[in-house]
């Protein structure tokens, strides 16, 4: 598409082009520019992941869907699909955007095959897989658990569900996506084909994998986890998706250009990641090489946020980002400002990698620094009222959490560990006139233990005005 699309032309595109996908998954047609839908192929691999026991696909938030799976496939949580997965999981690690990668390099959900050989010279498929030695054992067993659970049967018995999820997202997507974008800000004119996927169960988590046969049209993929159901238990799909959707397209673009170099990036790349490591590995990052990755994904995203929302938006994303331990990102904007301001001397972002380099190079000796500062700025959470001190009142219908300074005005409540089972009932919420304490009000039983957190190890809502999010804050309590 050309980059000198206008932005009311591009919304006549898009939604022209929008093809919503309910049952089955085959290869776009090239005139395709954007395919947006339920895909059975990543829902497939998660059913299976989700019964292995992957924590990160047991966070399903679409009640209807979760019950639906955890009664018809109760019966094979032994399959030697299921067994495989496991396994694989202990051994090679293969989870999160590993599992998506192998959905994506699949032919579809029916009658699973490769797609092409998963050990082909300069194969796209996630590298845990280690080529054909886990992933053909593994999708032998997978088309007996597709023709022994009857997945088949399943999925259509879901379409009504999937048809909800592919018409709100069509909504939201017409005013979200600019995808002319991509090729002017990597400097690329991109003749691949773009893929939208709400994965279902996949709570919070969203994924950005790509399949590059050796011949033909590449396949982008935007995996986008739903976090929120509506009354009826099912997906719900609301504005604001944007900035996850470029976030997960930016992986098919970066990724490739910095893993080619990554011999650039090397030596500072162990200092970069030590003072963050714990915080990257609650988010699933545990190598430099994926923070780097995800640095330079994250910033692009706030430039798109500057030019398609303003500046306050684009600061806005920094600042989640640095809630997330990437306390480097304004820095790294300004850079990709440059950047964008000399594209005669950078043409493509591949041109640019000397210059991300030298700055790599420069952040190492600075973050321990960078992560004191964060520190010393976040709000401090200074108790919760009624205390713990000898059980509480079961009557209490409001629980005060109280912090050191008035706050943003959001919040993020999370479960404990106990997960819902231990989440109190809440009835709303609400900050006081001070904007220092935040008020849940709740209904509770006698002779409970009830566990929230307060934020994620991450970030999240419970911000200072000026925008930095408190550490994660685990309440723990037991009624009388």
């Amino acid at each position: 598409m050309p980059a000198a699309v206008s932005r009311s032309r591009l919304k006549a595109v898009i939604t022209a082009l929008l093809f919503l996908v309910a049952i089955g998954s085959a290869p776009p047609a090239p005139a395709q520019d954007l395919v947006a839908g339920v895909d059975t192929r990543i829902e497939l691999l998660t059913i299976v992941f989700r019964l292995a026991g992957n924590p990160e696909y047991n966070q399903c938030r679409v009640p209807a869907y979760s019950r639906a799976i955890d009664e018809w496939f109760a019966p094979f949580r032994d399959h030697p699909a299921v067994r495989q997965a496991r396994t694989a999981r202990q051994r090679s690690n293969v989870s999160f955007d590993a599992v998506m990668s192998y959905a994506i390099h699949l032919t579809d959900a029916a009658d699973p095959q490769e797609r092409m050989p998963f050990d082909a010279p300069g194969s796209s498929l996630e590298g845990r897989w280690r080529g054909a030695t886990e992933g053909r054992p593994f999708l032998d067993s997978l088309r007996a658990f597709v023709r022994d659970a009857r997945t088949s049967e399943f999925f259509a018995s879901q379409q009504a569900l999937f048809d909800t999820a592919n018409a709100r997202l069509q909504r939201v997507l017409q005013q979200e996506v600019d995808l002319p974008w991509f090729a002017r800000f990597f400097g690329r004119q991109s003749d691949e084909a773009f893929h939208l996927v709400p994965g279902l169960c996949n709570g919070g988590g969203s994924y950005g994998p790509s399949f590059r046969p050796a011949a033909g049209r590449a396949e982008l993929y935007a995996i986008i986890g739903i976090s929120q159901a509506d009354s009826a238990g099912r997906p719900r799909i609301t504005a604001g998706l944007g900035p996850t959707v470029v976030h997960e397209f930016n992986h098919s673009f970066v990724n490739p250009v910095l893993n080619a170099r990554a011999a650039d990036f090397s030596a500072a790349g162990p200092s970069v990641l030590r003072p963050v490591a714990a915080a990257m590995r609650t988010q699933a990052y545990g190598s430099w090489n994926t923070v780097l990755n995800e640095s330079v994904v994250r910033a692009a995203a706030a430039r798109y946020m500057l030019e398609h929302r303003g500046d306050s938006a684009a600061r806005a994303e920094i600042g989640r980002e640095h809630g997330r331990s990437f306390l480097w990102t304004g820095e790294l904007y300004a850079l990709l400002g440059h950047y964008e301001a000399h594209r005669d001397s950078f043409p493509t972002l591949a041109s640019f990698v000397p210059s991300l380099a030298a700055w790599w190079a420069g952040l190492a000796p600075r973050v321990a620094g960078m992560v004191t500062e964060y520190d010393a700025r976040r709000p401090q959470f200074a108790g919760m009222e009624p205390s713990d001190s000898a059980g509480v009142d079961p009557a209490t219908t409001v629980l005060r959490f109280r912090f050191d300074r008035p706050m943003a005005g959001g919040y993020s409540l999370n479960f404990g560990p106990g997960g819902r089972a231990t989440f109190p009932r809440v009835q709303g919420q609400a900050w006081d006139s001070s904007r220092t304490v935040f008020e849940l009000r709740v209904q509770l039983e006698a002779g409970r233990s009830y566990q929230l957190n307060l934020n994620n190890p991450y970030g999240g809502g419970f911000q200072s005005a000026e925008g930095i999010a408190s550490r994660e804050v685990r309440i723990a309590f037991r009624t009388r």
